[in-house]
């Protein structure tokens, strides 16, 4: 049995143009969900409130998980940037350049500073 690459086959320029399209919506939803979670009325008022307790220990994971969420949306962000100025170095990409794009988009993960390691796929 060989070893098989997991992004699978290089993606053509219509692929990897319709993958950025799907992200970038994607991107943008997110974006406005985050944005939704910064300025909702509960959070500001959990923000300002002298907390104690359990509540106390429960909203500090809570903003913890949502800092690890804006750093996964920032490695996301820049991914997409990535993919994005690869595919605008030229109309017609070269082999090397989706082969590039294929892995960005299609790869297995992302590295976030400070994110724990991904766990090995299970077999």
């Amino acid at each position: 049995m060989g070893v098989t690459d997991p992004a699978g086959p290089v993606m053509d320029r219509d692929e990897v143009d319709r993958a950025l399209a799907r992200l970038g919506a994607e991107h943008e939803a997110i974006e406005t969900s985050l944005l939704a979670l910064q300025d909702h009325a509960g959070r500001r008022l959990l923000e300002g409130a002298e907390l104690t307790g359990v509540t106390r220990q429960r909203w500090q994971a809570a903003e913890a998980s949502i800092t690890l969420l804006w750093a996964y949306f920032d490695a996301y962000t820049a991914a997409l940037r990535s993919a994005r100025d690869i595919r605008a170095r030229r109309r017609w990409s070269s082999r090397e350049d989706l082969a590039e794009l294929t892995e960005l988009l299609r790869g297995a993960s992302v590295t976030v500073p400070g994110a724990p390691a991904p766990r090995p796929p299970r077999s």
